[in-house]
């Protein structure tokens, strides 16, 4: 293979490798916020399993596990929280490899902000 191939080919292999979704498995600290309706933060301890672009997973409260399963495609995450008040949706993004953030509509508090670390 000539010099030029070689590398048209390593800057395709490295430019898909880049694309790649980071995978989101293991335990995070989501942080939740209503500023609406006065709540600042509650914190919850997020496991998450990714399988491609399926997320599943659980959300440990004061009450309990609740269970979580979503997608991600590209930076773009969506998932549910099943509580016993009604499904919490979560949107947002992966803003790194560390970091989530978005919006969430969360029964019985309405809409708020949400961030998860590793």
């Amino acid at each position: 293979m000539s010099f030029c191939k070689t590398a048209i080919f390593l800057i395709l292999f490295l430019t898909l490798c880049a694309a790649q979704t980071t995978d989101l498995t293991g335990a995070w600290k989501l942080e939740l916020a209503f500023p609406a309706i006065g709540i600042n933060s509650i914190k919850l301890d997020l496991t998450l399993k990714q399988t491609g672009n399926t997320i599943t997973g659980a959300a440990a409260t004061a009450t309990g596990e609740n269970p979580i399963k979503g997608t991600i495609n590209g930076a773009d995450i969506e998932f549910t929280e099943s509580v016993p008040s009604g499904d919490a949706t979560f949107k947002g993004k992966l803003v790194d490899g560390n970091t989530l953030q978005g919006t969430v509509d969360a029964p019985p508090y309405g809409a708020g902000n949400w961030t998860a670390k590793r």
